[in-house]
C-alpha cells in the first residue's frame, strides 16, 4: 500500500506505529493471496499534492517495482481556493524537466503553477503510468467541534472589532441569543467570515435549526482558511476519481454517517482535521472495503476496536503520552497565530495534562512553552526558578532542539525581564547542544 498524503495519511498524532494503511492491513488479515500486505509510507506532515507527487515519483522510479495499490488522502494543506492554471501552465506540467524545475523554484514559497485538481491529476496519472490501481479518499474535517478564528479584516477594522469583542463577551456570559444576533449583524457588515459563521452555526444547532446550522458550518469551512476541506476540494476528488478510473472511498460521508446531525465533531477528531482512533478506524474501513473488492479478498476483522489497535500494533503508554504532546503542540501553534486563542489554549492544556497523566510523569518544559504562548508571566517566572528541573525534561528538550526558531521566537516576544530571558535562552541553548 503506497500511502500518499499529508499528516492525516501519515497517522498524526499516532504515527509512526498507527496509520490508515496499517489499520486496513489488519482488517484484511495482513495478507493477500499468499503475499504479505506492507505499507510504503510516503505521506509527510505539512506536505501538499505536488510534494507527494515527487515523493511517489522517486519511489516508483528509483526502487524496484512492487505489486500494490496507491492510497491518496491529500489536500488538507491545500484548502485555499486557487485560480485555474493557464493552458501553458498545464502544458508545461507535462514536461518532467520543466515541472521539476518549477517545483524547485516554487515549493515552500506559497506559489504553485497548478491548482489542486490538476495536482491530483498528476498523481493519478503517475500511478497509472506504473500500472498501479489507485484508491482516492474524500477529505473529512472537524466541522462542528473546532472553532475557527475571525479573520484579521474583522479584528483590524475599528467598528467590526469592537462589535466582535461585544459578541465574544456576551457569549462568555452565556447570553447566546444576544451573541447570535450580534454575529448575524456582523456578517451583514463584514461578509462571510469563518469566525462569525461558526459561532452562529453552533447557536442554530443548539436551537435545533439543523438546516441553517449545516449551511453555516459548510460556508465557514468553504472559505478555505480553517484547515478543513472545502466542498470544492471534495468535488474535485470525485471528478478526478471518475476521470482517471480510480476507486473512491467517501471518507467524508463515512464521518457524516457516524456523527450527530451529520456534522463531525470532537467525537471523531483530535483537532481541526486529525482524526482520533475512532475516526482513523472509519478511514481505514473505507480503504479496506475498496481493497477487498479490488483484490477479491475478505475482510477478516471488520470490527476492530481502539483497544485492538493498541494491542496489535504495539501502541504503549509511552506512545500515548507522545501523541498527547503532539496534540498539545498543535494547539499551541493554533493559539500562537490566532487572536482568539482561549479555546486553543484550553485544548492545549487538556492534552498536556493528558500526556502527564498517562505515565504519571510531569512535563515542566512543555508547561513553560504553554505559559510562553499564553503570555503568563507569573507561571514563566515560577518555572524558570527551577532551571535544573527543566533541563532534566529530556523528552521536551528533544522537541525544543528540533524547533529552535519557534521556541526562541516565543521567548523573545514574551516581554520577559533580561535575567528571565537569559535563563530561558540557556535552556534553549542546552537543548540545541544536546
Amino acid at each position: 500500500i503506497y500511502l500518499v498524503g499529508e499528516s492525516t495519511a501519515h497517522g498524526e498524532p499516532y504515527a509512526p506505529k498507527i496509520n490508515v494503511a496499517k489499520i486496513a492491513a489488519l482488517m484484511l488479515g495482513g495478507r493477500t493471496h499468499g503475499k504479505s500486505l506492507e505499507t510504503v509510507p510516503l505521506a509527510k506532515p505539512g506536505s501538499n499534492a505536488e510534494e507527494q507527487y515527487w515523493r511517489l515519483f522517486k519511489e516508483l522510479t528509483l526502487r524496484p517495482p512492487k505489486e500494490g495499490i496507491v492510497f491518496l488522502y491529500v489536500g488538507i494543506n491545500e484548502t485555499t481556493p486557487e485560480p485555474k492554471p493557464s493552458a501553458l501552465q498545464r502544458l508545461a506540467a507535462q514536461s518532467l524537466l520543466i515541472s521539476r524545475a518549477s517545483y524547485w523554484v516554487n515549493n515552500g514559497k506559497g506559489r504553485r503553477s497548478l491548482d489542486y485538481e490538476n495536482r491530483l491529476a498528476k498523481l493519478l496519472t503517475l500511478a497509472r503510468r506504473h500500472h498501479l490501481p489507485v484508491i482516492i479518499s474524500t477529505l473529512a474535517g472537524n466541522i462542528r467541534g473546532f472553532r475557527p478564528a475571525a479573520s484579521p479584516r474583522v479584528r483590524s477594522d475599528p467598528t467590526t472589532s469592537q462589535t466582535y469583542a461585544v459578541a465574544r463577551r456576551e457569549e462568555s456570559l452565556g447570553h447566546t441569543q444576544a451573541a447570535a444576533k450580534i454575529y448575524a449583524a456582523l456578517l451583514s457588515l463584514a461578509g462571510p467570515d469563518p469566525g462569525l459563521l461558526h459561532p452562529l452555526a453552533v447557536h442554530y444547532l443548539k436551537s435545533n435549526r439543523l438546516a441553517d446550522a449545516r449551511a453555516l458550518f459548510v460556508a465557514s469551512h468553504d472559505t478555505g482558511t480553517t484547515l478543513r476541506p472545502t466542498r470544492e476540494q471534495n468535488q474535485a476528488i470525485r471528478r478526478m476519481a471518475a476521470r482517471h478510473g480510480a476507486a473512491l472511498t467517501d471518507t467524508k460521508a463515512l464521518f457524516e454517517s457516524a456523527s450527530p446531525a451529520a456534522l463531525p465533531g470532537n467525537d471523531l477528531f483530535r483537532d481541526a482535521h486529525h482524526p482520533n482512533l475512532r475516526g482513523y478506524l472509519l478511514v481505514a474501513g473505507g480503504l479496506a472495503r475498496q481493497m477487498s473488492r479490488m483484490l477479491n479478498i475478505p475482510i477478516l476483522s471488520p470490527n476492530l476496536s481502539e483497544a485492538d489497535l493498541r494491542t496489535r500494533l504495539g501502541y504503549t503508554s509511552e506512545d500515548e503520552r507522545s501523541s498527547a504532546f503532539k496534540s498539545f503542540i498543535w494547539f499551541c501553534g493554533e493559539a500562537n497565530i490566532h487572536a482568539d486563542k482561549e479555546e486553543a489554549l484550553r485544548m492545549a492544556r487538556r492534552y498536556l495534562e493528558l500526556g502527564e497523566r498517562t505515565t504519571g510523569r510531569p512535563a515542566p518544559l512543555y508547561r513553560l512553552i504553554l505559559a510562553l504562548v499564553a503570555g503568563n508571566h507569573a507561571t514563566i517566572s515560577r518555572l524558570l526558578a527551577h532551571e535544573e528541573t527543566l533541563l532534566q525534561d529530556t523528552e521536551a528538550l528533544r522537541f525544543v532542539a528540533g524547533h529552535r526558531e519557534w521556541t526562541t521566537w516565543l521567548v523573545r516576544r514574551a516581554g520577559l525581564s533580561a535575567p528571565l530571558e537569559a535563563r530561558a535562552q540557556r535552556i534553549l541553548d542546552h537543548a540545541g547542544e544536546g
